[in-house]
Order: structure tokens, then sequence, then C-alpha cells
């Protein structure tokens, strides 16, 4: 992994030339592995995974339209106040409202270090049982839940702290974890019935 790394860090030098010339922008994003996009607003684009969902969202969405039979809740002993894991959710609009402020700050010169990093997230977390609770209150429907184990490895809490983005270039997230619902809920209810 560690040549694969070395090759492809060689390409984007070869690719980039000088970097001391570029700028550089890394977002971090709460966690990849549970951190779930929510759908553009008119219910149109969504997240159609081909095989299981990795994803919390995509799951709950299945279950809605009735391609799977419950939800499997990883762990209910977490120290949070349902005992479910507590992720940061953003809208997929708000994260591509970050990329634009990012880049207009790039290419107006407004981006003081040549490399920056920013964490994009809400800030707030909801527990697995919050978001499924909004997502029946959107949809009318309920969740059947099955509870499990703790899978190894999983945080109880992953949030992110995006002070320095909104403080440096003005971004902050539009849209609340309801609106998020009922938008993942009006791609479900749309496109993914069979």
């Amino acid at each position: 992994m560690l040549a694969s790394l070395r090759v492809l860090l060689q390409r984007w030098r070869e690719m980039l030339g000088d970097a001391r010339t570029h700028t550089f922008i890394h977002f971090r994003l709460p966690s990849p592995i549970s951190f779930s996009f929510f759908y553009a607003r008119s219910g149109l684009l969504g997240e159609n995974p081909r095989g299981t969902p990795n994803n919390l969202m995509p799951i709950i969405q299945q279950v809605l339209v009735g391609k799977r039979t419950h939800l499997s809740v990883f762990g209910s002993d977490y120290p949070t106040k349902d005992g479910t894991g507590v992720r940061d959710y953003i809208h997929v609009v708000d994260l591509a409202r970050a990329h634009v402020c990012v880049t207009d700050a790039m290419l107006g010169e407004r981006v003081a270090d040549r490399v920056s990093v920013y964490n994009v997230g809400t800030g707030q977390g909801i527990s697995v049982l919050e978001l499924k609770q909004m997502m029946e209150e959107v949809s009318g429907k309920k969740i059947a839940v099955q509870m499990s184990e703790r899978r190894p490895g999983d945080q109880a809490i992953v949030l992110a702290n995006a002070d320095k983005i909104k403080k440096e270039l003005g971004w902050e997230p539009e849209f609340t974890p309801e609106q998020m619902c009922a938008h993942s809920w009006a791609f479900a209810n749309d496109s993914l019935r069979e």
C-alpha cells in the first residue's frame, strides 16, 4: 500500500509541477464510514447503492420501501442519550456549497495558507434512533428495528467542528436534519420502489 501511495504522490507531483504555486484544500468529514450525505432537495437525486449499503440512510430507505425487513442497530449501550451511536449528518447540497465556497476563496486568493484543512459538518449529533424517528415522521411509516451487538471500531460519537470554515470563509450548513430526512424520503418514495 505504501508503494501505491508513493506512485500516486509522484504522479501528482508530475501533474502539478511546482507545488509552491498551488493551494491545497482538504475537507475532513466526521467519519467516512458512518457519514451519510442526504439528498438533493428535489428528491430526484439520491443514493441507490448496489449490494449492501455501508451508510445508515440508504438502509433506512430500503426498510421504508420494503426492500429490507428491518433496521439493524449496532450497539445500544453507548454513553449517549439513547445508547445508540451519534453522528454528524450533512445534506449533499451543503457539502457542494462548501466546495464552491472553498473554490471561490482559492480563486480569489482569500485562503491564507497554501495547505488548509476544513472540517465540514453541522456540529449537531443525531443518534441512530433519532434518525429513525425523524424518518418515521416524514414518511408516516414505522421502521422495524433489530438491536445488535456493537461493531468493532465504531465510536460512540463522531462530530465535526466547522468553526474554522465558518470564520475564515463564511460557510455554514443551511439544511436542518428534518429537511434532510424529507428530501431523503422524497427520493426513496419516488425512486426506490420496485
